[in-house]
């Protein structure tokens, strides 16, 4: 996707968030000199969550499986990780359970060696408050059939377990 086209997409998606959240801005069609503007109604698009302040931060990889792909860092819409390129990516999330499935809508899957990955399933680690368990998937039909590309545990940087 060029810039320019991931730039319009992401003000799209901002101004989808805005008058979600109610912000008071408003989009308006062309009018006629002299007319009230007249609000448009957002296509409809498919609900989006923030990834949950329990996933985001910095994470580092305990296990030697995702050791060389190093350390993870998530915010409420990007990921910063090796494998996906040294540029943060913009994310969608989506509970499940205690998990956490993001995909990178719209974009080049990561890489893994030779394997493309599009979707990352984050779990919490039973009794290990500071570590998640990450699971790799080509696509949401290989999660279905837990078909897993790869797997690891990441510990959160800074985290002291209570």
């Amino acid at each position: 996707m060029s810039p320019l086209r991931l730039r319009a997409a992401l003000a799209g998606a901002w101004l989808v968030a805005l008058l979600t959240l109610g912000c008071g801005a408003r989009a308006v069609t062309a009018q006629a000199p002299g007319t009230a503007p007249t609000a448009v109604q957002a296509p409809p698009t498919v609900a989006t969550e923030v990834l949950p302040a329990s996933v985001q931060g910095r994470w580092t990889p305990v296990s030697k499986a995702l050791e060389a792909p190093g350390p993870l860092t998530l915010t409420a819409q990007s990921l910063t990780w090796k494998p996906c390129g040294a540029v943060a990516r913009s994310v969608q999330g989506q509970t499940s359970g205690n998990a956490v499935q993001i995909t990178l809508p719209g974009q080049a899957g990561c890489r893994l060696g030779d394997d493309v990955f599009t979707l990352l399933r984050i779990a919490p680690r039973a009794g290990k408050a500071c570590e998640m368990e990450l699971s790799l998937y080509a696509n949401a039909a290989q999660l279905a059939k837990q078909q897993r590309l790869a797997w690891g545990v990441y510990e959160r940087q800074g985290c002291q377990p209570q």
